[in-house]
């Protein structure tokens, strides 16, 4: 059993406050992710649908975390994204306090990236980044704590 399934509803929400970060590492996912970059992430097709159903909607962890936290929740946004070292990306800006929202990436193996606490809940603009993520300036997560997320056989993460 993972962890965060074990967690009261109550315990999610502390830890989504503070940090709002958790991750595991699941060597399936990983594998699943190789096979979909293998394919050309065809995520537009019925393969991509089950994909996407299968790790992201159907997953008890993720389940777990989403009906912690709101009321009811839904699919925003299924998409893939890459990214370049030395950049800062953000999927939401918290310019918009009434809008809440759940970032979940599936990992291939031999990830290593850097999350910042609470950088979800700043209220700072950005730019649009050709990769389709908002860039955001690098002094802005100066007072974030970093939180080191290192997926060696892949996984998945939820901020």
């Amino acid at each position: 059993m993972d962890p965060i399934t074990s967690l009261p509803a109550a315990d999610v929400r502390t830890l989504f406050a503070e940090d709002a970060v958790y991750s595991t590492e699941d060597p399936v996912i990983g594998e699943r992710v190789q096979e979909m970059q293998r394919n050309g992430f065809p995520i537009e097709s019925i393969e991509g649908l089950d994909f996407c159903e299968q790790n992201v909607l159907d997953d008890r962890r993720v389940r777990h975390v989403l009906e912690a936290l709101f009321p009811r929740s839904g699919l925003g946004i299924y998409e893939v994204y890459r990214t370049e070292p030395n950049h800062l990306y953000a999927f939401m800006t918290g310019l918009n306090p009434e809008l809440k929202g759940v970032a979940v990436g599936l990992c291939s193996p031999d990830l290593h990236m850097v999350l910042k606490a609470g950088s979800n809940l700043l209220p700072v603009g950005g730019w649009w980044a050709s990769n389709g993520l908002l860039e955001m300036p690098h002094g802005i997560l100066n007072n974030c704590k970093p939180i080191d997320v290192v997926l060696e056989k892949g996984g998945l993460y939820d901020h």
